[in-house]
């Protein structure tokens, strides 16, 4: 998450960086109702978002930053796993 830029936008918990505030923070990601307040919070559907966020909601600030299907499910495995999640 800290090579691919999260942090730059996100306050990552468990992750260290300067506290970002221009996306939301990622806690409790797992208890979330919507991904980006429009995909029903699944597995499958964060994974979607984080690998293309323009192709879901053209209108997103969150750009593509290039994910692998492998590292989209790794970040979605780590943001479902925190203790808040």
């Amino acid at each position: 998450m800290m090579e691919k830029g999260c942090v730059a936008c996100h306050v990552v918990p468990r992750v260290r960086a300067p506290i970002a505030r221009v996306g939301p923070s990622l806690n409790n990601m797992g208890r979330q109702a919507y991904v980006n307040g429009l995909l029903a919070n699944t597995p499958a559907n964060l994974i979607r978002w984080l690998m293309d966020p323009p192709a879901v909601n053209p209108r997103t600030a969150m750009p593509n930053v290039g994910l692998t299907q492998t590292e989209a499910e790794d970040i979605a495995a780590f943001l479902y796993a925190l203790p808040d999640g």
